[in-house]
């Protein structure tokens, strides 16, 4: 079960590190061919841009579950409050200051 769990994880790091990499490097590789054309199309590549944030997002949904998943499974109460309370603080404050910058 764990060890489904990490390919699962290793395969979204590895997804939201590729697309990251393509998003930001891609756009500085073709600017100086395409010109005038990114002053066009500038609003169309920055709304692109911040859609490849949501690897990144799905990748610390993933990893609050799966750490949530492991909380839930000690048999202890302290143990599971001590994994389970910081995750959920950390994933509503990422959530409310995404919200807060306007994204």
């Amino acid at each position: 079960m764990w060890r489904r769990n990490w390919i699962i994880l290793a395969a979204l790091v590895t997804h939201g590190v590729i697309w990251q990499t393509l998003s930001l490097w891609l756009p500085e590789v073709l600017k100086p061919f395409l010109g005038w054309w990114l002053l066009i199309e500038g609003p169309a590549l920055l709304l692109s841009w911040g859609m490849s944030l949501l690897p990144i997002f799905v990748i610390a949904v993933s990893g609050v579950l799966l750490l949530l998943e492991a909380a839930i499974r000690q048999r202890h109460v302290l143990v599971r409050l001590v994994l389970a309370v910081p995750l959920v603080l950390w994933w509503l404050s990422w959530g409310l200051l995404s919200i807060a910058a306007g994204g």
